[in-house]
């Protein structure tokens, strides 16, 4: 048996077994190599008991049968000895239960702002993708209630149409703008161009990918370096494009992902690879918003699988369950970016939100923020 000390352990004078140390105590770890709080225990090791003590104060070392490890009872003051800590297993049995419930009864059921169409109304909106699926149905959403909207989409004469049909349903005004998010010079002169035809911008909603399929992972690069660029670094490119107009308005970006970007999922790779990114990016830049007090809300936008063609002939023979509707899709995404919440969970089953939701990553997040010195930044 040996006491893991800083400075060699020196019993006083006249001192032995069993010893008396006056309460508080803590525990040491030889294995673990941290102070622990325990319970009281006679003094053990491998070979067996060393020592016993009727005293309350002195309840020496425990070791575990089969491993060896020692838990040694530290004195608080005690000369040579591991000042007291706090072991990882108490610490989170006393705090982690109220402090989790707290979270979750937050992240759950905190009241947010119950969601009206009047909220769109007169709002400058741009919807990327928006020649079909999901997006072509948010324009139309938009369109009903009151928004003005720039859609853009690589299809000039499927835009058309959509813009059409957004006057029709009542928009305050529609235009497109055609082009191809490989280009970054057009992804950043295209939020200029939106800006201009509505005097503005309120809502950037990202919503657009690369054509992609259902294949085991073969090394092409090429695949890789396209969803990159378009599910990934084009929104980067727009939404810091679209940043000054947001920051006068206080608006929202909305950042349409997927369940691949949360969880792995085979057969999709760098799909799922670019859907990853915009978590960790989209997610980081929200922090330092709140942190510099910039008043743009990011709402990710976590979706199962929809019914829009694209999906169904990607899935198709492949993935055997159930879609969700593109049209109710669109609309949850807008009241998303209108509440200004942080993430949206849509998809047809009832547990995404609940085990991808992860309140566990959203306390880790807010305790490590404490360590950061952050002042520097924020005067600059």
């Amino acid at each position: 048996m040996r006491f893991r000390t800083r400075n060699p352990l020196s019993l006083p004078s006249g001192s032995s077994w069993p010893l008396t140390f006056p309460s508080p105590s803590s525990y040491f770890c030889s294995t673990l190599g941290r102070a622990c709080i325990t319970g009281s225990y006679t003094i053990l090791s491998a070979a067996g008991a060393v020592g016993s003590s009727s005293s309350p104060h002195c309840h020496g070392v425990k070791s575990t049968p089969g491993l060896n490890t020692t838990y040694f009872r530290l004195p608080h003051g005690a000369p040579g000895l591991l000042g007291p800590g706090i072991c990882l297993m108490a610490f989170m049995k006393k705090y982690l239960p109220p402090i989790l419930g707290f979270f979750l009864a937050y992240y759950y059921y905190s009241a947010n702002e119950e969601f009206r169409p009047e909220m769109l109304q007169g709002k400058k909106v741009i919807v990327t993708g928006a020649s079909k699926g999901i997006g072509e149905q948010m324009a139309y959403h938009l369109a009903k209630m009151g928004a003005h909207v720039v859609v853009t989409a690589r299809s000039k004469e499927t835009l058309k149409k959509v813009v059409s049909h957004c006057l029709e349903l009542g928009a305050a005004s529609a235009h497109y703008i055609a082009g191809s998010m490989e280009n970054m010079t057009f992804a950043e002169q295209f939020v200029a161009q939106a800006g201009k035809l509505m005097g503005g911008l309120d809502m950037l909603i990202l919503n657009h990918i690369t054509n992609t399929s259902m294949n085991l992972f073969s090394g092409d690069i090429h695949l890789v370096r396209r969803s990159m660029e378009v599910n990934f670094l084009s929104y980067v490119v727009l939404s810091v494009a679209a940043l000054p107009m947001l920051k006068q308005s206080n608006g929202s970006i909305v950042v349409v992902s997927s369940k691949a970007g949360k969880m792995a999922s085979p057969l999709v790779a760098p799909y799922s690879a670019s859907k990853f990114a915009l978590d960790g990016f989209f997610s980081s830049i929200r922090m330092e918003h709140s942190v510099t007090k910039v008043n743009v809300s990011i709402t990710l936008c976590i979706l199962g699988l929809i019914n829009t063609d694209t999906a169904m002939k990607a899935v198709s023979g492949i993935i055997n369950i159930d879609a969700s509707p593109k049209e109710e899709c669109a609309l949850e995404i807008i009241k998303g970016g209108a509440l200004r919440q942080e993430e949206v969970y849509y998809d047809n089953s009832v547990w995404t939100d609940l085990l991808l939701g992860n309140p566990g990553r959203k306390i880790l997040e807010f305790l490590s923020l404490r360590s950061y010195s952050l002042d520097k930044f924020i005067n600059n």
